[in-house]
């Protein structure tokens, strides 16, 4: 009979293996958004809003900014000047062209005691002008391109002006708290709201230096997680992995702070509720929650 009285203390001595670790739960894809100028609110998403990534959440009164850009894009599309400069130089090198036919076309005059002289009918100092009109013309097209090209500058600056009257949700969330109405004013860096994913939650503790031994970053581990704070029947063991393990020791409480995250696709775990980091093997006692 003393066969099965060890064999009952093999599942309590199992279960003594594993320790746990007062820890909270808390969301870390968070942001806080906010312009980065001053402004009078145009529009701005209700708390409770689900946004999705790259969708407008704010957005500024920018109708001057806009008649800029506006503004911009018409000078952009207005290539009367390098259309211009094309036909001056096709008309100055036509020009040259004929001249310098003409000359070679030109008879020459022969003498017996002199050598012969060509009869033409542009002076070289004509011709000469000619080609520098032909040149200035070129030189004409080039400036127009180089115009154009600033003028298409403007128009990204003036577009780059009107998207910084938005604010974008950097993720698909949830915006938890809004801070500032439409038709209120907003500084530039200050918060307008605040956006949260909750799709990863974090599990924070701090453990005792011993217990760092036990742990490897990107090796999985239990937690313990309370949904329903004071009943045990809404408790529920949800796979974490861990992410980071601090190399520094805290002074006072001599214990190592470590996270592991969490997926919560399904959104059954809140930020602040209390958990229980579970580590494998024996130690020394557990470290105080953060």
């Amino acid at each position: 009979m003393a066969r099965p009285a060890v064999a009952a203390e093999e599942p309590r001595r199992a279960a003594a293996e594993v320790e746990s670790v007062p820890a909270r739960l808390l969301f870390v894809d968070r942001h806080s958004l906010a312009f980065e100028r001053a402004g009078v609110l145009a529009e701005v998403a209700a708390e409770g809003s689900c946004v999705r990534r790259g969708e407008v959440v704010a957005r500024l009164k920018a109708e001057v900014a806009a008649a800029a850009l506006a503004v911009a894009r018409a000078r952009v599309a207005n290539e009367a000047e390098v259309v211009a400069a094309r036909l001056q130089f096709q008309a100055a090198e036509a020009e040259f062209e004929a001249a310098q036919a003409a000359n070679s076309r030109a008879p020459a005059l022969t003498s017996l005691s002199l050598p012969p002289v060509s009869l033409n009918v542009f002076e070289s100092t004509a011709l000469n002008r000619l080609r520098l009109a032909r040149e200035t013309a070129a030189a004409e097209i080039e400036r127009a391109r180089k115009e154009q090209t600033v003028q298409e500058r403007s128009r990204d600056q003036a577009a780059a002006e009107l998207e910084s009257f938005r604010l974008l949700s950097p993720l698909d969330g949830l915006v938890t708290r809004g801070f500032k109405r439409q038709g209120e004013g907003a500084q530039g860096g200050e918060t307008v709201l605040e956006v949260l994913s909750t799709r990863r939650i974090r599990v924070e503790a701090d453990i005792q230096v011993a217990q760092t031994a036990r742990l490897a970053v990107g090796e999985e581990i239990d937690v313990l997680v309370t949904r329903i704070p004071g009943d045990e029947a809404g408790q529920e063991t949800r796979r974490a992995r861990l992410g980071f393990v601090d190399p520094t020791v805290e002074r006072v409480s001599q214990t190592v702070r470590v996270w592991a995250d969490i997926d919560n696709g399904d959104n059954r775990l809140r930020e602040g509720l209390p958990a229980k980091l579970l580590l494998p093997g024996r130690g020394p006692a557990a470290g105080t929650a953060r």
